[in-house]
This record gives structure tokens, C-alpha cells and sequence, in this order.
């Protein structure tokens, strides 16, 4: 089921710089940035505890599903330390 999706990000990828250049690609990335920016301003606490599923074919340590506490992948038996703790 991923397959098409990397096929799709590669061919969207070139496909983009060569037919928007270096400043399309700029005008486009700053607008997506721009836009996620406030989408995560709009977010509450509700939406920002949620979860997400994750393509288990992408790699050995992805899961169906990460909640949004675990904020890395790690490998399994090994532990992450953040900031703080």
C-alpha cells in the first residue's frame, strides 16, 4: 500500500522543482509552513492528544499506531531521555 505513496512523493518531488524552479518551490513552501503554523495555533488540547497511524512498512520500528506522547521512534529496548526529565 506504500509503494504508490513513494512513488508519488518522488515523481511530485521532481516534478515540482523542475516545473516551478527554485523560487516556486520557495512561494510553495513558505505558504504550506504558513498555513500549518496556524492550523497548529487554531489546534486545542483535545486535538494535540491525539494519535496517528503510521504505515508499518516504512520501517522495523513504525507501529499501526503512535498516541502523540511518544514523541520519537525508538528501537525496541531502548529509551529516550527529553529535556527536563
Amino acid at each position: 500500500m506504500t509503494r504508490p505513496f513513494h512513488v508519488v512523493n518522488y515523481l511530485g518531488s521532481l516534478g515540482g522543482g523542475r516545473l516551478l524552479g527554485r523560487r516556486g518551490m520557495v512561494w510553495v513552501f513558505d505558504r504550506i509552513a504558513a498555513r500549518l503554523q496556524a492550523s497548529v495555533r487554531r489546534g486545542d488540547d483535545r486535538a494535540f492528544a491525539r494519535g496517528m497511524h503510521l504505515p508499518t512498512g516504512w520501517g522495523p520500528y513504525f507501529t499501526d499506531y503512535r498516541p502523540s506522547s511518544t514523541s520519537t521512534i525508538t528501537a525496541p529496548g531502548t529509551t529516550t531521555t527529553t529535556e527536563g526529565s
